[in-house]
């Protein structure tokens, strides 16, 4: 069993993530990650944070293709492309951490069942969201979890 000490210190960190409070859209909760490389960057004509609450809105249908989120942004695809590489930033990675962050702040909301949380990241299953949540973090969903309960 993680040390859930361990756990709670490491709130969602994996390689290039800090703990940082981070307003969520759906909710009251403030828990979540953003890369330290990106925390206050600004995209020309396109604000980061923006870009990333066009992925969160378009997660719940998959994974949101770069054409899908330049659609939304009013940009063309290949404008996007190149601000986010401007900044050092694919799209695969701006998707990712997203799900990371988005998935941290569900997870701290207990009434929440890990089969929704799976739904809402944009996985066609709880199983591909545990798999990939453990790949972030180190540890399950639920045990994450547990961690922030206290336990």
């Amino acid at each position: 069993m993680p040390n859930v000490s361990a756990l709670r210190q490491s709130l969602c960190s994996c390689s290039g993530v800090k703990r940082q409070v981070v307003p969520s859209a759906d909710s009251n909760n403030e828990a979540g990650a953003i890369p330290e490389s990106t925390a206050s960057v600004n995209i020309p004509d396109i604000q980061l944070g923006k870009v990333r609450s066009v992925i969160a809105g378009l997660l719940p249908a998959g994974h949101p293709t770069l054409a899908e989120v330049a659609e939304q942004l009013d940009v063309s695809p290949r404008t996007l492309q190149r601000r986010l590489a401007d900044n050092d930033l694919t799209h695969s990675q701006l998707v990712k951490q997203t799900r990371l962050t988005k998935a941290c702040q569900l997870l701290a909301q207990q009434d929440v069942r890990i089969c929704e949380i799976a739904l809402e990241t944009g996985f066609a299953s709880p199983s591909a969201f545990t798999r990939a949540f453990q790949s972030w973090t180190g540890s399950s969903p639920r045990t994450f979890r547990y961690g922030l309960r206290g336990f």
